[in-house]
């Protein structure tokens, strides 16, 4: 993640693609603002066009003409002259430099934490249990969804990769997810296991990892205690009230009498 920065007056927000000041907020194209924080990076300091575009487009051939556009876009949207610059100031047949002050670099951002629930395998002999695994990953993600400080990925989002074989990166990155949940559930007459793995979306690791053999009769309690277990992995914070509720929310939706 890009640190957020003043340039001169004007408040740089590199992973929104905008720069604002006071009431006015500016969209910026993402190479476009790549380019003002080469420049930024380098305050004062004159920088060919050479550096710039081996910094911004990196083992992509690209024109004079593309970082020309990039400039005059900066200058646009900062209200800059060429001529009389007061934030970018073209050195002839030498490059640009960016010579309004850089007075602050925000620190860095941590992001919220996110997850996707992918829907539990049903590894019982018969093979007879897809609705109960769907109604335990269906109440873990009703429990998570109750936490203020975690974005959860809707059901039918999550759900969509049922049955389906697929790289937990890949599955992340099109869910908005940085982490997953997968489980499974076996079934044999009254006693259940279930296994639940919370994935770190971008390195494919284990960050926690449990396997539950209880009775039928506690199936909820075993919800409850994975929804916790996610939520201290995350390291979020919890309100008292979310605390109570973690411990235990009423389950609708999971019929006993249809195992």
């Amino acid at each position: 993640m890009s640190h957020e920065l003043w340039i001169d007056d004007w408040w740089v927000e590199p992973d929104l693609n905008r720069i604002t000041k006071a009431d006015k907020l500016i969209p910026v194209e993402p190479k476009v603002i790549e380019v003002l924080l080469c420049l930024a990076n380098h305050a004062g300091e004159v920088l060919s066009k050479e550096e710039i575009i081996r910094v911004v487009w990196p083992d992509t051939f690209v024109s004079d003409e593309v970082l020309t556009y990039s400039i005059s876009e900066l200058r646009k949207a900062f209200g800059d002259d060429a001529k009389n610059p007061h934030i970018i100031q073209t050195i002839q047949r030498r490059g640009y430099r960016l010579i309004a002050p850089v007075t602050q670099q925000g620190p860095a951002v941590k992001p919220q934490p996110s997850i996707a629930v992918l829907a539990f395998l049903d590894m019982s002999p018969e093979k007879d249990q897809e609705y109960f695994c769907d109604g335990i990953a269906d109440e873990i993600i009703n429990s998570l969804s109750r936490v203020k400080g975690l974005r959860v990925t809707a059901r039918t989002s999550s759900f969509a990769f049922k049955g389906k074989s697929e790289d937990v990166r890949t599955m992340g990155r099109r869910l908005g997810a940085a982490t997953l949940l997968e489980g499974s559930v076996r079934k044999a007459e009254n006693q259940l296991r279930i296994t639940a793995q919370l994935i770190d979306v971008e390195d494919g690791y284990h960050l926690w990892a449990e396997r539950y053999d209880r009775e039928l009769k506690d199936v909820f309690a075993i919800q409850d205690e994975i929804a916790h277990k996610i939520v201290q992995a995350l390291e979020v914070e919890l309100s008292d009230s979310e605390e109570r509720r973690l411990v235990r929310i009423p389950t609708k939706n999971v019929e006993l009498t249809a195992l």
